[in-house]
């Protein structure tokens, strides 16, 4: 009987040594991950929900706030949403915790520009240009403010790095135009004009821009032609059509000068309502004017 109980208690200390020695459950609370936040953020951001977005970027800095890219993102989005400020708090975390992101600096600087705050915007840019020596956007966008400051060769030679980083950069070239025009270098601004419009020929501005260059330089066909390729681009070019009537009627080309003004006045915005009227009041003048130049 003994025998019997000694073998009861050794199955018995069997079955407890098999159950101590196998593998234990863990019944720890595992941490929250913040990427479900992060990812879920980034796509309400990336279909224009800021708000919704920023809600879930809390929700992961909550979690991890040591997160550089997420304080990124998180200031792209109260940008959008035009809490500029917060924008800029956001950006400069970001920066605090990896100065080696350039788009920090870059978000950064578009916000200042925003806040009409130009002198930060180029520092900022040339930040961003620190960290990324290749970042065309950043070289352009600094261009731009240069040029509004009147800092134009400072803002050419912007553009030019740009345009080296990427030559088919169209805007680069449509802005050292704007630039260069400002310099009175027509010549240079033709040429740079002339390559936006090669690289994107359906960009109105480029085409306009260098007719009012050639206006101003006599060369009333070359401005003629630009003004029509503008109209071709964008139907609904109330300026185009008016310098197209001013050149044609300068030049003598009533028909297409009543035509081109008569467009005008019909997609002229409302705070041209009165050079509207000034130019309705001239038509019998113009029309006048026709008259003796048809005459044999």
């Amino acid at each position: 009987m003994i025998k019997n109980i000694d073998v009861c208690l050794l199955a018995v200390l069997i079955i407890a040594a098999l159950t101590v020695s196998g593998p234990l459950a863990d019944t720890t609370a595992q941490p929250e991950s913040s990427d479900p936040h992060i990812a879920k953020g980034n796509e309400l951001l990336s279909t224009g929900q800021p708000a919704a977005a920023i809600a879930e970027y809390d929700k992961s800095l909550a979690i991890d706030a040591t997160n550089a890219a997420v304080y990124l993102q998180r200031g792209i989005a109260h940008g959008m949403a035009g809490n500029l400020n917060q924008a800029i708090k956001d950006f400069s975390e970001s920066i605090r915790l990896d100065p080696s992101i350039p788009e920090a600096y870059f978000s950064r600087a578009l916000a200042h520009e925003r806040l009409n705050d130009r002198d930060k915007a180029i520092q900022d840019y040339g930040k961003a240009i620190e960290v990324n020596s290749e970042y065309a956007r950043a070289y352009y966008n600094r261009g731009v403010v240069q040029h509004l400051k009147g800092l134009h060769n400072l803002a050419i030679d912007d553009f030019q790095s740009a345009i080296r980083i990427d030559p088919g950069y169209a805007k680069a070239y449509f802005n050292m135009g704007v630039a260069y025009r400002a310099m009175n270098n027509n010549d240079m601004a033709i040429k740079s004009y002339t390559r936006a419009g090669e690289l994107d020929p359906y960009m109105a501005d480029a085409f306009y821009n260098r007719a009012r260059v050639y206006y101003d330089e006599n060369k009333f066909e070359l401005a003629i032609r630009d003004y029509r390729r503008v109209i071709e681009i964008d139907s609904t070019h109330a300026e185009a059509y008016f310098s197209l009537g001013a050149t044609c009627e300068w030049t003598r080309q009533y028909d297409e000068c009543f035509w081109a003004y008569d467009m005008y006045i019909k997609h002229a915005p409302r705070e041209d309502s009165a050079r509207v009227r000034a130019l309705r009041a001239r038509y019998e003048e113009i029309e006048r004017k026709k008259a003796m130049f048809d005459k044999p």
